[in-house]
Formats: C-alpha cells, structure tokens, sequence
C-alpha cells in the first residue's frame, strides 16, 4: 500500500505543476493518458471534447455486468494573486503532510488517487467494469463535458470525485446563471434627457430582487440569489448614455426549482423594466470541440438507504474508514449524473472544499492516501457480484 499511496502523492504533485485552465487542459490529459497506460488500463481514450476515459474490465464481467464510473475535472480556477500566495501556486510543494498549489485539492488530488487505484484492485474479482474519467471544463459548466463521456460510457453508477473530506456526499444544491437586463436609448452625456439610460431602469430591479424569497429544503439548506456582476453598454464609456445594462446572478438551487419556475419567479420581482433569461455560453475545449451551455444545474439527492449507498458504506467499512454522510452546498458534475441523468450517484473525495480556489490551496497526503483506498473499496464492493 505504501508504495501505491506514494505514486498516487507523486502523480499529483506533477498534476499540480501543469497548469489547467478550463479549455487547456491537453497537458494534464496526456499527463494522465501515460498515467493509465503505466497502470495497465485495458483501454485509454481522449473522447472528441478532451475527456480522458481509461477502462478497467473485471474479471468476471458479463455483458450486462455494472458499470461503475468514477469522475474528477483537470480543470482549475486561475490562481488569482500569485504575489499573495506564500507557495509556488504550480510548484506542487509538499510541506507538513500537504500538498501546495492551485488545483491541489480541486480536483487534482482526485484525479490522481482514481487514476491510481487501479493498483489496488482484484481485477480477476471484478464482476463488471470500471471507467476512470478525467473531465474538462468542470468549473465553468459543471457537467457539461462529462455528460458526454457518460453518454458513450452508459454507467450504472457514478462517484463524483470532488473535496468531500472522505464523507459520503449524498446530495447537493444545484446552480443557475440568471441574466437580468434593461434596455435604453442611448444619447450624448451632456444631454440625458434625450435617451434613458438603462442603469436607472436597472437599479429598483436590483433592489427588489435583494428581497426576494429564497425557498428552504429540509435536506440541502436555503436558496440563495446573489448579484456577482454588473455592467453597462458601451462600456468604457466616452460621453454616451448607456443603452443597455445587464446584472448576472449566481443562484444556488434547492430541489424542486426548475428553470421556468426559477425565472418566472425572479421577473415577477424584478418588474416590467428588466427581462431575466438563463445565461447561455460556448465553451471551446482544447481539443477545438465546442459545446453549448445553458447555465441551469439541478440540485439532487439520494436516499441514505439506496442499494448504491449502502454498498459504498460496505466497501468503505470493509477497509476500516469510518463514513459520515453529507450534502454539499457547491456544485459538481453530478447535476448532469443524478440531476439529468438519473443516475445513482454519491460524491467522495480527499481534502475540504473550504482550501479550494483560495490562495495557497493545498490537500493532506493522509486524505490523499485514503481517498486511493477508498476508491477502490468501493468498487470492489459495488463489483463484487
């Protein structure tokens, strides 16, 4: 074990010292290619959107055996303010039992401990087969990108590899990227009066919607509609009226919030002055793929007591870990998997969602170690026939 728990604390550390922005992410995906051909997955591909699937088939494997997927995103924020960081933020510096630098712990540590896992597996005991998915484009579109690998992969269950600090994550809020805008006529500065400047149609709609009533679930918490951005045209400006103005809001779902109701709601507060739509974008991957997104990703849930997780809880027991169950109030790439999908779902992952895109970001080697281990006690135990 020792020295599968080194390998999987090396191969992170040189993760982290590739940088991965969303849509470069080619580095890392070939990093983790070699990583699986050393490993002796039966089969490794890069899919067209840069997702990186490495095989695993079972030994006693049938052709309507289970499949289990296990997923975690190359992808990272930027660091930010490298000046503030008091280590190399892709220096992968080890200090006190961490890891240091950006990605470390979201979500290359992740990566890193179910790339290697297969080391700990009994592959002749293996009634099934086990997909590991590297997944591009996770912090901007949660689930977007590996919607495809699932949709080629067909599992019948899904790990979202994420900073859970080893607890079982059997559910989370989902999120939503709201457009709220006003529309002017724009005029020169000297003389307003001849347009309407779309700021002062916007500013009543932002307070109204600081008031608006969030919705409570007994399970994932409270809904919360937050202003992260807004921004006028032209913009910069020289000496005109601004013609248009539009606010973004980050919104973290509850369940039983779909995108119609969502919207339906918030314009009913906003006023008439405004309209709201859902924030849509087109993300390029380094692979020169694009995918179109809605910013709409459901909140979900899974029982305590479905087959899924009461098989994960054995695994997990059966190696000694103790499990405490969670829901997480962030965002994963299992909006698609259990949100769209239906598909059973838990989220597991080494170090804590708190040193995640902060500066000096870092994940505990111990957790590390145990998240390897973890991963694969639970599908030895979901594959065990």
């Amino acid at each position: 074990m020792a020295t599968e728990v080194e390998a999987a604390a090396d191969f992170c550390r040189a993760l982290v010292r590739l940088p991965s922005l969303p849509g470069e992410e080619g580095e890392v995906a070939r990093a983790v290619q070699a990583r699986m051909r050393t490993l002796d997955y039966d089969r490794v591909v890069a899919d067209a959107w840069g997702n990186v699937i490495g095989t695993i088939v079972g030994g006693r494997a049938q052709a309507d055996s289970p499949k289990i997927l296990l997923d975690a995103h190359m992808d990272t924020v930027p660091p930010g303010d490298v000046d503030g960081w008091q280590h190399d933020p892709f220096g992968a510096e080890v200090e006190q039992g961490r890891i240091y630098g950006r990605g470390a712990v979201d979500d290359k540590a992740s990566v890193a401990a179910i790339v290697s896992m297969a080391r700990l597996l009994d592959r002749d005991r293996l009634a099934g087969t086990v997909t590991v998915c590297a997944s591009v484009y996770e912090e901007v579109a949660e689930g977007a990108a590996l919607a495809k690998a699932v949709e080629a992969v067909r599992p019948d269950f899904v790990i979202v590899c994420e900073p859970t600090d080893l607890k079982l994550g059997i559910g989370q809020k989902g999120r939503a990227g709201v457009r709220v805008e006003a529309t002017g006529v724009t005029s020169h500065s000297s003389r307003p009066t001849d347009g309407v400047n779309a700021v002062y149609k916007m500013l009543p709609a932002l307070q109204r919607l600081r008031s608006v009533e969030t919705g409570e679930d007994a399970l994932l918490g409270e809904e919360i509609v937050e202003l992260v951005e807004l921004i006028s045209t032209p913009y910069p400006s020289t000496a005109m009226v601004p013609y248009h103005c539009m606010a973004r809001y980050d919104c973290r779902l509850v369940r039983q919030e779909p995108p119609g109701k969502l919207l339906d709601r918030l314009q009913a507060v906003a006023g008439e002055d405004v309209s709201t739509s859902l924030q849509r974008r087109t993300i390029a991957c380094y692979t020169g793929a694009q995918i179109e997104v809605e910013e709409y990703y459901p909140a979900w849930t899974i029982a305590p007591d479905a087959p899924f997780v009461v098989a994960t809880r054995r695994g997990l027991q059966g190696v000694g870990h103790p499990v405490e169950e969670c829901y997480v109030p962030y965002c994963t790439n299992a909006s698609y998997t259990a949100g769209v999908a239906n598909i059973p779902t838990i989220l597991y992952g080494p170090g804590s969602v708190r040193h995640a895109h902060i500066l000096d970001e870092y994940v505990e080697i111990a957790q590390l170690a145990a998240a390897t281990e973890g991963y694969a006690a639970i599908v030895s135990a979901v594959l065990a026939g």
